[in-house]
């Protein structure tokens, strides 16, 4: 499987300006002048450190802005003039910083890499550079492609330990956060969410947790399949940051706690969560993992609302990005329900592999994908099998795979034609020996004959056992709809038999002889609650059965059978962090008759998160 790049790398150019200081006149002058003719020309007649620290600073964001390089080389090579004239390798060193980062916008690697390195050479003369910033730009400058790893993790290493000794918190932050991710594609998954949990407490002496974060040290854990602490960990931070899946930021963090839930077998939780998630409100991101937790939801529950026309829809566009996702199990690829995704990846792999010379951004899928394929004709079709191995190897081939592994894939090709070959000799074999096994083909067909009477003999018996058994699966289906109505009508009944009590107790106390208006009134108001609440139900809360009690926190099991389908839900809901306002949007129900549950669950000694 390819390595997913899932953290938004932190590769802005922001630039801390060590060196700034504003005590003079003209300091202040320089820095309120956007034109940087202006403030050379500042420079110019008061040529100072300070000026000149002032002027390097807006060259340097000026390069980070602008893509055009004659006009940034115009002000570069002022700075290396103004090195030379007042003598300063730091000048020197920020006008190398600005070609650094010139040749990286424009992607020239190699460029880019070369002043990198004059860049590190200068800074190790001249105590006065802001060596932070130079082990920034040099990291960056190695991880474009062509990406040399071992570079970048160097320069980023010694940025952060130089960060921990200067005490820099924004710094140790960023180069703790760009280690966590380039370790995380190494697939060095611990040694990653060390760096991220440095960032971790970073952020939180600034109080800036971002859900970001948050979904890379869940990333970790889940790659190591340390489910229970990713879950532990989410809970522990959850109250950080908005738990509402609407807010894109928030919906990675999302999708994983409703993976979470259902690698821990909490199918219940998960059902929740993902109903709770509308595909509309998704990021197109996001799209795929999103229909990916339904495919699993479905071999996990069986429910097949899960792979309604309206997911198989969604999985038309996602293509081969399903199995970034996808669970490759042999469950998934012998389950008949779900063969439309087989066809969904097949029918895209084909079209990719047509058009893979002008787009070759997903040959780590496409290798993937084919894979399943294999194993998938492997044992039904050996031409389609054949064609496969071959394309894999020539994907293989262009990824840069070692000669050893492509010259293997070529002889399995070569050894199944060779099978071939063979299999085509011992059929004329077989032809030449039928003579001498008549009998044997005789006696087969015999007792095929016997087999297809017997067939038929009892086929009427298993065909009278069928309809039994589909009788008495309805007239169970039948006893069960009557007990849930009967458990209605009682609870209905005893809300009846209080208020009556209640509206005789009303009456006993009427003066006929006043004006009854406001009575009246108050009894209109209180029969139409009634009926409200007991006869005019959303059939939107009651579309899913809550059996199990375990995620519930219910330690007695009879409190939950007092609860309908409803309450089951709102409970649920609650106990991951929703507001009452969130849940009667999800559920079709107004925000009073929430709180009226919630009310009853506490009555009911439940507790709730």
């Amino acid at each position: 499987m390819n390595k997913i790049h899932w953290i938004p790398l932190f590769l802005s150019l922001t630039f801390l300006g060590s060196c700034e200081v504003d005590s003079k006149k003209k300091l202040s002058a320089i820095n309120s002048i956007y034109d940087l003719d202006s403030a050379y020309n500042i420079l110019e007649n008061n040529p100072t450190n300070d000026v000149g620290y002032a002027f390097s600073i807006k060259v340097k964001k000026f390069v980070q802005t602008n893509l055009d390089s004659n006009a940034s080389n115009r002000y570069i090579n002022k700075l290396f003039t103004l090195s030379k004239v007042k003598k300063n390798e730091c000048f020197k060193n920020y006008a190398q910083q600005c070609k650094t980062i010139q040749q990286f916008i424009l992607g020239n690697a190699l460029e880019a890499r070369r002043w990198a390195q004059l860049m590190l050479q200068s800074t190790a003369q001249n105590a006065e550079v802001d060596a932070l910033d130079v082990y920034h730009l040099a990291g960056i400058s190695y991880y474009t492609p062509p990406i040399e790893i071992d570079s970048t993790l160097k320069y980023w290493k010694m940025g952060f330990q130089k960060a921990v000794e200067n005490n820099d918190n924004y710094r140790i932050y960023f180069f703790a956060n760009n280690l966590g991710t380039v370790f995380f594609e190494l697939d060095m998954f611990s040694v990653s969410r060390q760096f991220f949990l440095k960032a971790l407490n970073q952020a939180k002496i600034n109080n800036s947790v971002s859900p970001v974060l948050i979904n890379n040290i869940l990333n970790t854990l889940i790659k190591t399949n340390d489910y229970s602490t990713a879950k532990e960990f989410y809970n522990q931070h959850r109250s950080e940051f908005d738990v509402n899946p609407m807010v894109f930021q928030n919906q990675a963090v999302y999708l994983n706690s409703i993976l979470i839930n259902q690698k821990l077998g909490n199918s219940l939780t998960a059902d929740s969560l993902i109903r709770a998630f509308p595909l509309d409100s998704i990021h197109p991101s996001l799209k795929a993992k999103y229909v990916s937790l339904h495919l699993r939801q479905f071999l996990n529950s069986g429910n097949k609302f899960f792979i309604r026309k309206y997911i198989q829809d969604q999985a038309k566009d996602c293509g081969i990005e399903l199995l970034d996702h996808t669970p490759n199990d042999n469950n998934m690829h012998k389950n008949a329900d779900l063969s439309f995704i087989w066809e969904i990846i097949e029918s895209d792999v084909n079209v990719r592999l047509k058009n893979i010379e002008n787009d070759k951004s997903h040959v780590a899928n496409l290798i993937t994908a084919i894979e399943i394929l294999l194993d998938k004709y492997k044992e039904v079709n050996k031409s389609t099998y054949n064609k496969y191995l071959i394309d894999y190897a020539n994907l293989s081939l262009s990824k840069g795979q070692s000669e050893a592994d492509l010259n293997h894939h070529i002889a399995e090709v070569i050894r199944v034609e060779d099978l071939f070959d063979k299999l085509i000799v011992r059929n004329q074999e077989i032809e030449l020996q039928q003579k001498n096994v008549q009998l044997l083909w005789l006696v087969l067909i015999l007792l095929i004959i016997i087999l297809i009477l017997s067939f038929f003999f009892y086929r009427k018996q298993i065909e009278y056992r069928k309809q039994n058994e589909r009788i008495l699966l309805k007239e169970k289906d039948l006893l069960v709809r009557q007990n849930n109505m009967s458990q209605r009508a009682i609870e209905f009944s005893k809300e009846l038999i209080q208020f009556n009590k209640k509206v005789k107790q009303d009456l006993d106390k009427l003066n006929l002889n006043a004006d009854n208006t406001d009575f009246l009134r108050k009894f209109r108001s209180d029969l139409l609650g009634f009926i409200s609440i007991n006869l005019d139900q959303n059939p939107k809360a009651i579309d899913l059965s809550f059996n199990e009690t375990e995620e519930l926190n219910i330690s007695d099991s009879d409190n939950l059978d007092k609860l309908n389908k409803t309450e089951k839900r709102i409970l649920t809901l609650i106990n991951q962090g929703f507001k009452p306002n969130e849940i009667s949007g999800m559920l079709g129900v107004t925000t009073q008759y929430i709180y009226n549950i919630k009310t009853k669950l506490k009555r009911m000694g439940i507790e709730l998160d």
